[in-house]
């Protein structure tokens, strides 16, 4: 994706253009640019960095926690916070190098109600509480999180698994789905597309805490490890939030 430094928005524009007989043409045109940004585009002193997560400066990837127990990791940038609804998330991610545990997540935090980046450890994966193998906090908002590890009575499934939830309901999951074993050393790609849902039934909760209903929230990349470990790494982040209406 190639860096663009102009504003987000409609932009007019004039082409002025002459014919083989020197006769002057003007055609406007009007583009919207798209509003986001990608990690190697920005100044990493505007990123935060929680928790045991930190900027690997020699390979250009956040590390959010080293094959260690007990461990969570957050990243997140102030700067450049974004709506609720249209929004495209894409990045890389990879877990491995250690004994087993625990996962990854991408999470919406609902900035009128968080007050700390971190989540619990262990089954919590960075986002999670509200569950008797974390001691959390819970982190208001959505998450979406990548389970390498089975914790009996809390997760839906002994395979590895995506799943969703809100607050930080680790033993909740909205939807759930079965993944290859993730653990594998190799890097995978996880794209997300928010789109607005109407404000009212089984969507009201997503509007208020999480869309056009609501203002802007702030994305964190978390990881966390419990009793067994793994390195959790993220690279190449792309968020984009469309404000351009479509053709």
């Amino acid at each position: 994706m190639e860096n663009f430094t102009g504003s987000p928005g409609l932009h007019e524009l004039a082409v002025d253009t002459h014919d083989s007989c020197e006769n002057p043409s003007v055609f406007p045109l009007v583009v919207c640019q798209q509003y986001g940004y990608e990690v190697e585009s920005l100044d990493i002193s505007t990123w935060n960095f929680e928790g045991a997560a930190f900027w690997d400066t020699q390979n250009n990837w956040v590390e959010l926690t080293s094959a260690t127990t007990n461990q969570v990791g957050s990243a997140f940038s102030t700067a450049v916070p974004v709506s609720g609804g249209n929004v495209e998330i894409e990045f890389q991610f990879y877990i491995g190098d250690g004994s087993g545990a625990d996962g990854i997540s991408l999470t919406a935090l609902d900035i009128d109600r968080m007050t700390t980046y971190l989540g619990g450890t262990g089954c919590g994966i960075g986002y999670g509480g509200d569950a008797t193998c974390t001691s959390g906090p819970a982190l208001p908002g959505w998450s979406i999180e990548v389970d390498a590890y089975y914790n009996g009575g809390q997760d839906p499934t002994s395979d590895d698994h995506m799943a969703f939830m809100f607050d930080g309901d680790v033993d909740g999951a909205v939807h759930w789905s079965t993944l290859p074993e993730i653990e594998d050393t190799g890097w995978h790609s996880m794209r997300v597309v928010v789109t607005d849902p109407p404000c009212f039934g089984r969507n009201r909760w997503f509007c208020i805490y999480g869309s056009r209903c609501d203002g802007q929230l702030q994305f964190s990349c978390v990881a966390g490890t419990g009793g067994a470990t793994n390195r959790h790494l993220i690279d190449s982040l792309v968020v984009i939030e469309s404000i351009c209406e479509e053709d």
